[in-house]
């Protein structure tokens, strides 16, 4: 059982950048089959362009799980 309750940490980046243009972290909450969190994005704000959304899952100051998805604003 972990010590610390799981956290997600977002991540917003441009393709091809390494720098987050937005990071956001929030509580991770169980759910049926899975962890469950979220977050928003300035997305009105952001120019068209390709970017990508980063999920980490941090357990007990350890990264469990990973996931990104890539969205095109046109």
């Amino acid at each position: 059982m972990p010590v610390n309750y799981p956290v997600v940490e977002w991540s917003l980046l441009k393709e091809g950048d390494s720098r987050p243009m937005v990071d956001a972290d929030s509580p991770a909450r169980p759910a049926s089959t899975l962890m469950r969190s979220d977050a928003q994005f300035p997305w009105d704000k952001l120019p068209a362009g390709t970017y990508v959304i980063r999920a980490d899952l941090i357990v007990d100051d350890k990264v469990a799980a990973t996931r990104s998805v890539v969205v095109k604003k046109r």
